[in-house]
């Protein structure tokens, strides 16, 4: 491998379907974070999978975005050393800053865009889906 070259490189993202229901102003129950197909071209060494995020406001559809990541392998001796999981889990958390950030515009309205939290996604398998509950406070608690 060339010195100062990277193991991989992030090539980019895209949004390749969305399903976003809120027809109501109210709060959201829970969010799915799962990644679906993964693939790895090894005469190009580029190794894409594919992330879901699906978000549920409380009295609604679920709402579903599917993301696609693409990565450049640049040391395959690097890659062969992670299992299949750790190099998901690493690749989603380099992906998920991104979809966050889409999934606040796509979402932002007069009810004031969706910001999911900022999570450490590494070393978390996600084929199976992580899902995330908010806890909410009353105004008027003591």
């Amino acid at each position: 491998m060339t010195k100062n070259t990277p193991v991989y490189d992030f090539v980019g993202y895209k949004l390749l379907n969305a399903t976003y229901s809120r027809k109501k102003d109210t709060v959201i129950e829970y969010f799915i974070v799962k990644t679906g197909e993964k693939t790895f071209d090894e005469k190009a060494k580029l190794f894409s999978l594919s992330l879901e995020v699906i978000i549920k406001y409380k009295d609604d559809d679920d709402s579903k975005f599917v993301f696609a990541g693409v990565f450049k392998i640049n040391d395959l001796k690097w890659k062969s050393q992670l299992n299949d999981n750790l190099l998901e889990s690493l690749f989603v958390s380099v992906m998920f800053p991104y979809v966050r950030e889409k999934i606040h515009s796509i979402t932002d309205d007069s009810r004031g865009a969706l910001k999911l939290p900022i999570i450490n996604l590494r070393n978390v398998s996600l084929s199976k889906g992580v899902k995330y509950s908010p806890v909410y406070i009353e105004k008027n608690a003591n």
